[in-house]
């Protein structure tokens, strides 16, 4: 049987990826043109939008510089 894997766990796991896909769209980028700007794959891009913990200091510094979000650790 195939494992599922979970949504993030807390609610601040979910604003955070629902402030990641909003700031997205607002800017107009495909998760492909996401991927490129983070130097990773899709896929990668997924897996980390799964488990957000995941994101390395230089991927959040991209995502807050190209998407204009507010970023609080």
């Amino acid at each position: 049987m195939a494992k599922k894997r979970p949504l993030p766990d807390t609610q601040i796991d979910r604003d955070f990826v629902a402030n990641i896909q909003a700031g997205r769209i607002k800017s107009g980028l495909s998760e492909a043109d996401l991927a490129v700007f983070l130097r990773m794959t899709t896929r990668t891009l997924n897996d980390r939008l799964k488990e957000p913990e995941k994101f390395s200091l230089f991927e959040l510094r991209v995502l807050k510089k190209r998407l204009k979000i507010e970023i609080i650790i």
